[in-house]
């Protein structure tokens, strides 16, 4: 019966912020499997362009499952509703397949689904920076797929246990026990592995006043 049927549309949305005042544009790309952001670091000196030639200035949305529809340009997909109410979904009911062009791009895709009772669905996207063409084609490769998303599992579960605390604590305050048991030390553990904002103030006296 048709009340056991739904028609949905799922809209995977990532966000990549503004890249670059000197060059930064998103389009689909077909050949990729994706999103491709691009931008390119700004410099001044001819001699930084050719250092800059190699960071990953591109950020990628890669589907596993071809979308019915993308949007590439944040303003395009925010309008005037802003993220709450998008009006690149509240005004059609199908994305544009707009660009960015000099414009803060985005990664947005959908999926129109007819879902019967108890029916179920799997996706699977990867968002990643990159340098280059190769390099994404390499990612898609590697995890862009059931066994690749299984390793990545299995990696990051054995980096996230070296961060284990080295005790445990049970009180009567369970957000106490989460925070002392799961968030500090994974926190300490981040910090020492990536040497990442340890010399910022707010992280530096949080970190040792416990």
């Amino acid at each position: 019966p048709l009340a056991d049927i739904a028609r949905v549309s799922l809209y995977p949305y990532f966000p990549v912020g503004y890249m670059s005042w000197m060059n930064q544009s998103g389009a689909h790309r077909a050949d990729l499997g994706g999103i491709v952001c691009d931008s390119v670091t700004p410099y001044q000196k001819v001699a930084d362009y050719f250092r800059n030639r190699e960071f990953k200035d591109r950020t990628v949305l890669m589907h596993e499952r071809t979308p019915d529809a993308w949007e590439a340009n944040q303003a395009a997909f925010e309008g005037e509703g802003g993220l709450h109410a998008p009006d690149a979904i509240t005004g059609r009911e199908q994305l544009a397949c707009g660009d960015a062009l000099y414009e803060t791009p985005v990664a947005a895709l959908q999926y129109r689904l007819v879902l019967a009772a108890g029916a179920d669905e799997e996706f699977r996207f990867l968002f990643a920076p990159a340098r280059d063409d190769a390099e994404i084609v390499a990612l898609r490769a590697r995890h862009l797929s059931a066994a690749g998303f299984d390793a990545a599992t299995t990696q990051t579960a054995t980096y996230l246990d070296g961060g284990r605390g080295c005790i445990e604590i049970e009180t009567p305050d369970p957000w106490l026990d989460d925070f002392a048991n799961h968030w500090l030390p994974r926190q300490v553990y981040y910090h020492g592995d990536s040497n990442r904002l340890t010399t910022d103030p707010q992280t530096r006296n949080y970190l040792r006043g416990f």
